[in-house]
């Protein structure tokens, strides 16, 4: 998590942005995100692995690429060869649509594809 907590101070600070302010921006609160900029939780020493929706949240205004954050924070990895690991063409697709979803649009999606793993003996 280091990289991601370097590459958010440097992007606020890009930005020029308080943390206070920085934080309203993105939709999350101003300990969290001084967490994230730390890298770790100051009490407990632990890493701190924001979700895919938070990072959705800090990629929509930082504008960095949604896949790199997840890439950054191991939710997907990219082989020797640049493509996504573990990932079929199909689920490409699906990421490079879903990076421009809103938070709710993106909840209507995870809560779809629930309701389809759930009925997927149905189907079977």
């Amino acid at each position: 998590m280091d990289s991601l907590a370097k590459l958010l101070k440097e992007k606020r600070a890009a930005m020029k942005l308080s943390l206070r302010s920085a934080a309203e921006l993105i939709g999350i609160s101003h300990t969290y995100l001084n967490k994230l900029e730390k890298g770790f939780d100051t009490r407990t020493g632990i890493s701190n692995k924001p979700t895919p929706d938070t990072l959705k949240l800090i990629s929509n205004t930082y504008n960095i690429n949604y896949i790199t954050l997840l890439e950054i924070c191991g939710y997907i990895a990219k082989q020797n060869d640049g493509n996504l690991k573990y990932q079929s063409a199909d689920m490409k697709e699906l990421i490079s649509i879903v990076e421009n979803f809103t938070k709710p649009q993106i909840r209507n999606l995870i809560l779809y594809a629930k309701f389809l793993e759930q009925n997927k003996a149905v189907a079977d």
